[in-house]
């Protein structure tokens, strides 16, 4: 099969398959100090580790690891408990010495052990840390919030007109602009049914895909008029900055708004009002 034997080793102790040691390695070993490695490796010692401190090769200590593969798993809940125990004792100092710390400020200073502590025991978590900060609104002054909706209401239409008097390439006026034009960055911190109204203005203050397209072609057709050239549908596009599905699809707009300028149309253009399209 040509697989070296360190690699079949960890294969097996992976797969909790036992290589058993015969006696004459056990011998070799030494009885006593076979018990005392395997008493290490339930309690959690690693390979590297029982190296270091028994004084053995690496090739026989790996050889001791894989005679009872049961014991890993044993060191390996012990390690488990030892470091989630260690985590305990560290929140519990950081508790003790700032009494009113957050569950968010604990989370931010000590993360793996807050992880850790969280998905093996949640119940000694729920009794020594703080909970978590819940947020309550208060009693909210009416009379500030309907100050503060006219004034969003005023903000929307001045940003409105400002984009519909602008003499550069229109952009949409969508609900999102208009909350970030508007300075509403949080509008889910409004409680009901103040969120709710929000909402709703900034929806119908929204601008439509057809009125945007209009105003859009309108701009690019005064645009293209400069260039004392035929319309093109290439050309066009790349004056508009419309895909050419969209450009399409505002045949009748770009017909309407060629006229004003008295515009040709170059002889394969498929914006042309005279254009058939060959049938495949």
């Amino acid at each position: 099969m040509n697989i070296k034997e360190d690699t079949f080793r960890r294969a097996a102790r992976h797969h909790q398959i036992a290589l058993p040691l015969n006696e004459k390695q056990c011998d070799r070993i030494g009885w006593h100090l076979l018990q005392e490695i395997r008493e290490a490796i339930k309690s959690g010692m690693g390979l590297k580790e029982a190296c270091r401190v028994f004084g053995l090769g690496k090739y026989t200590t790996s050889l001791i690891f894989g005679d009872r593969p049961p014991l890993l798993l044993c060191g390996k809940s012990s390690k488990e408990l030892s470091k989630i125990q260690h985590a305990k004792e560290k929140l519990s100092a950081l508790v003790e010495s700032q009494p009113h710390i957050t569950r968010t400020e604990l989370r931010k200073t000590l993360s793996s052990s807050m992880d850790a502590v969280l998905i093996h025991d949640s119940t000694w978590t729920s009794e020594n840390i703080p909970g978590p900060a819940r947020k309550y609104y208060s009693v909210v002054n009416s009379v500030d919030l309907n100050e503060r909706f006219l004034q969003i209401r005023l903000d929307i239409e001045a940003e409105k007109a400002k984009e519909l008097n602008k003499s550069g390439r229109p952009t949409r006026l969508t609900a999102t602009r208009l909350r970030k034009d508007c300075g509403v960055t949080q509008p889910h911190s409004f409680p009901e049914p103040y969120k709710s109204e929000l909402s709703r203005i900034f929806a119908t203050a929204a601008e439509s895909k057809e009125h945007f397209h209009d105003r859009l072609i309108n701009w690019a057709m005064a645009e293209y008029a400069k260039l004392l050239i035929p319309i093109s549908s290439n050309k066009l596009r790349r004056i508009a900055g419309l895909p050419i599905k969209d450009l399409l699809s505002c045949r009748d707009l770009v017909i309407k708004h060629a006229q004003p300028h008295n515009l040709s149309y170059h002889s394969n253009c498929s914006l042309s009002p005279f254009f058939k399209s060959t049938p495949i």
